[in-house]
């Protein structure tokens, strides 16, 4: 969990500063709603499919260096094809996702499931770390939204504060460490 946790701050930092899902009209809770699921099974479908990947090259194998270059590809296909189910499943669903499922969530998942013993392994982790991501999502959100009502110094404000919740959400995160063997 400890070498998991700072993967899923950065991706959720990365989807809400970087990205521009901090913007006013982008942090509607219609799209931070269709934003969890989709990025939960882009998670789940991307750790078992690095997961075949990595079994498919041999350590022998002059692609084993490319595996990175090989995983991109894979991840924007599984991407798209998870928006595309998210809108066929809501169609009410804010457009746009792609560019913001796009994070290092799906990526994150494939580097982590290629250290995994078997295909079952890769599944859960890749499941438990999209849903772990969904969560992340949504309490970075309702932070977002609690911070303008919020009394804080002009120093503070936005980003700063963010960053400082976001933080202190990580600290509280690993104390959580070593509860699951």
């Amino acid at each position: 969990m400890t070498d998991l946790l700072p993967l899923l701050l950065g991706a959720v930092l990365a989807s809400h500063v970087l990205v521009g899902l901090d913007a006013p009209a982008d942090a509607t809770p219609a799209r931070v709603r269709a934003l969890g699921p989709a990025t939960a099974l882009l998670a789940t479908l991307a750790a078992p499919a690095a997961w075949c990947l990595e079994a498919g090259l041999s350590a022998s194998s002059p692609l084993q260096a490319l595996r990175l270059f090989l995983q991109v590809p894979l991840l924007l296909a599984l991407a798209w094809a998870s928006v595309a189910l998210q809108r066929r499943l809501r169609p009410a669903a804010a457009p746009g996702l792609l560019p913001v499922v796009l994070n290092g969530a799906g990526l994150g998942a494939m580097q982590g499931a290629i250290h995994q013993p078997d295909l079952l392994a890769a599944l859960a982790m890749g499941a438990t770390l999209g849903l772990g991501f969904w969560l992340l999502v949504q309490v970075s959100a309702d932070l977002q939204a609690r911070l303008p009502r919020a009394h804080l110094p002009r120093a503070l404000q936005g980003a700063p504060a963010l960053l400082i919740g976001t933080g202190l959400l990580g600290l509280a995160l690993l104390g959580l460490d070593g509860v699951l063997p």
